[in-house]
């Protein structure tokens, strides 16, 4: 990734026909039509790891549904935008969630996606957030470990 060094204009594909110029005074803030504002970065707000594929439905308009108990320890609201990894043939999707009923572990993939997942896939489901520069310097997302049946595993479990 190129990095702009201070006081350096540059256009491209984000800013098209736009130039931005990095502030000397701070590298988290461009100068954009004459004024400065702060640097906005995509970051890793939470994240489902290895979660099972419990359903694939073809004839379906489309997502990702998912148990409403892992949604709310996720963070994720009906409509977010997701992206899911197959862990086992390395797909990548984005797509949206749609709320599953609460404790019934399921993780289906709808629609199109389903072609690209089987039932019993292990996946990866993340979202994702736009913050500014310097609430990303101090942000921790939230990640949540799963079960075989996709039951949540407490952080600390008890031995």
């Amino acid at each position: 990734m190129a990095r702009i060094a201070p006081g350096r204009v540059q256009s491209g594909p984000f800013f098209p026909g736009m130039a931005i110029r990095l502030a000397r005074s701070s590298p988290s803030h461009i100068q954009k039509q004459g004024r400065t504002v702060p640097v906005q970065r995509l970051m890793l707000k939470s994240k489902i790891h290895r979660a099972t594929l419990t359903e694939v439905n073809l004839d379906y308009e489309g997502s990702i549904t998912i148990d409403r108990r892992l949604m709310e320890a996720a963070d994720l609201l009906p409509g977010e935008q997701v992206h899911v990894l197959n862990i086992n043939n390395g797909e990548r999707l984005i797509t949206y969630v749609i709320e599953g009923p609460p404790d019934s572990g399921v993780v289906a993939l709808n629609g199109a996606a389903a072609r690209l997942g089987a039932k019993g896939d292990p996946v990866i489901i993340l979202s994702y957030w736009v913050v500014d520069d310097g609430t990303a310097r101090g942000i921790t997302p939230r990640i949540v470990h799963v079960d075989h049946q996709n039951r949540i595993i407490p952080e600390n479990p008890q031995q």
